[in-house]
């Protein structure tokens, strides 16, 4: 398990929802260093957005 070198800190990661999946993986390893991760994600074919916390 990696050290918590970000714990206490809050990340907001955009563009998950894009097809390579980058935003996910980034937004997964800053959630393992302890941060407290936000998702900003906007769906293609319709006007939402969603805002997605991660712990």
């Amino acid at each position: 398990m990696p050290e918590a070198v970000l714990k206490g800190r809050v990340a907001l990661v955009t563009g998950v929802s894009r097809r390579k999946e980058i935003g996910k993986a980034i937004a997964q390893q800053l959630a393992m260093l302890g941060a407290d991760v936000f998702i900003l994600r906007m769906g293609m074919k319709e006007d939402k957005v969603n805002l997605i916390w991660i712990t």
